[in-house]
């Protein structure tokens, strides 16, 4: 999981990524920079799955709050199903999947 809180860090992230060939970026980018992670993703064409770390995660504890955050942005703005921080949370991780098949771009356990 790349932790994305500045432009910089974007920046280097997605230069990286297409470098190495990568099409999905698994990050945790901070609200404030969304829009020039989206904006980036655009640019480079390569996705971004936003990680869930389950409940005590102020940013992103569950795919309900990812989902909150990018539902109108691209849709290379998608979500990384953590498995184990989703059962934390008190969802079944097989209901989240149906339920976010078109945004989830990765799925870890």
């Amino acid at each position: 999981v790349i932790y994305l809180k500045t432009e910089k860090e974007v920046d280097n992230a997605f230069n990286y990524a297409q470098m190495a060939g990568v099409k999905v970026i698994i990050a945790a980018p901070a609200y404030e920079i969304l829009a020039y992670v989206e904006k980036k993703a655009k640019e480079y064409n390569i996705k971004v799955a936003i990680h869930n770390h389950g409940p005590e995660d102020k940013l992103f504890p569950d795919i309900d709050s990812i989902f909150e955050k990018i539902k109108n942005m691209d849709s290379r703005m998608g979500i990384c199903l953590d498995i184990g921080h989703t059962f934390r949370c008190g969802h079944d991780p097989a209901a989240m999947l149906l339920k976010f098949k078109d945004r989830i771009y990765l799925s870890v356990w």
